[in-house]
């Protein structure tokens, strides 16, 4: 019987924000803690880890998550703060946590090689499966490629992020705070888990083939600088304000997956965007969204995510910063629109994050492989089962 419980903190003193989180948790005596917070406690983790533990009464306690641009939590999305989900599933789940360094320098490998220690940990092919890397250095699409060697069935996830300050994401394993890290949650047992991604947004214009790509900056496109693709379609130059919320939409036959720019090289014409895209890619322009568009995405990830599951208990939230950005005033409507649908106040918890991670849910309940997106909302709900994890679409 799965248990569940959320709770967020807004207390500027780390230590007595983890306090408060643990001990409105203790009584559940979770099995699994899943942690998100802003970096705001950037110098003392340490005091949060320890107030947490406090809090709960006990250190017998896994502990997996990272930081985010803000936190969200069934009470809101807050610019500051401490968001923690906690499961007990009395045994039916078995958990385990592996974690390693130096995204920076290979993302690939490290993702590979922490899903290879986690998958050998497990010993059998897991039922859940999150991931959290350092979005200031980590290329999401190579964190991706990496586990989906070595992991059959879906993940989930996101990039951890900083405030807007693309300097510093936090990856949180057992106590303790690593940048520069990939860390993959898997639980083994018996476990309901349906995942779904949307954006809202609708590409446009005509689609052009990535010919040049340096790293994780794009070049050129059909045969012209980058930004000139990206001008021509939209009828006008991405500048600053478009970072972010102005995505390249990879497509995948009638699937498409967003890549948002984070810098624009003026003198080459080059887009650097949050994850790579491979020469040869086929790419359309998406306008930025509005509102209204934004939050569609949430009624899609709903329809889908809830189609012949049973009762969720729980739901994980990852939802692009961007989009909290674009949202503004109205970033708890994300949050709000879950609730709307399901009738009641499950706990919840999240991030806004700078890259999400995650398959699309499909009409037959199986899914497509995992990728990486941006400007996205995933959402993970949850629940009691005895069936096995829906199989992926190879």
């Amino acid at each position: 019987m799965l248990r569940c419980g959320s709770v967020s903190s807004v207390l500027p003193d780390a230590y007595r924000a983890g306090c408060e989180v643990g001990e409105a948790l203790a009584d559940l005596r979770p099995e699994l803690v899943l942690l998100f917070s802003s970096v705001d406690y950037g110098e003392d983790f340490d005091q949060l880890f320890e107030g947490l533990y406090d809090g709960l009464g006990t250190r017998d306690v896994r502990i997996f998550g990272g930081t985010g641009d803000g936190i969200c939590e069934r009470s809101g999305v807050f610019e500051q703060g401490v968001a923690a989900l906690a499961l007990s599933t009395e045994g039916a789940v078995r958990w385990t946590i592996d974690l390693v360094q130096g995204v920076g320098a290979d993302s690939f490998a490290s993702a590979n090689d922490c899903a290879r220690r986690s998958l050998a940990a497990a010993g059998k092919a897991p039922c859940f499966a999150m991931v959290m890397a350092d979005g200031s250095k980590a290329d999401g699409a190579a964190i991706v490629q990496g586990i989906a060697q070595v992991l059959e069935g879906p993940f989930f996830g996101c990039l951890a992020g900083d405030d807007r300050r693309f300097q510093r994401g936090v990856v949180f394993c057992d106590g303790r705070a690593y940048d520069d890290a990939v860390g993959l949650l898997l639980g083994v047992g018996s476990l309901e888990v349906s995942l779904h991604g949307a954006s809202g947004y609708a590409p446009t214009g005509r689609p052009g083939t990535v010919e040049r790509v340096e790293g994780k900056t794009v070049l050129q496109i059909s045969g012209r600088p980058a930004q000139q693709f990206v001008r021509e379609q939209l009828g006008k130059s991405i500048g600053e304000v478009d970072l972010g919320v102005v995505p390249l939409a990879l497509t995948d036959g009638p699937r498409f997956f967003l890549r948002s720019p984070t810098r624009i090289d003026v003198d080459c014409g080059g887009i650097t965007t949050n994850a790579s895209i491979p020469t040869g890619s086929q790419v359309l322009v998406c306008p930025a969204a509005s509102q209204d568009e934004v939050l569609r995405g949430v009624d899609e990830v709903l329809d889908i995510a809830l189609r012949g599951a049973g009762a969720p208990k729980a739901a994980v939230v990852m939802s692009c910063a961007g989009r909290r950005w674009i949202l503004d005033d109205r970033a708890g409507d994300e949050v709000a629109r879950i609730y709307e649908r399901l009738g009641e106040r499950i706990p919840l918890a999240g991030v806004p994050s700078f890259g999400e991670i995650g398959p699309i849910r499909q009409a037959d309940g199986g899914y497509s492989p995992t990728h990486f997106h941006n400007v996205t909302i995933v959402v993970c709900f949850l629940g009691d089962a005895d069936a096995p994890t829906p199989a992926v679409d190879r």
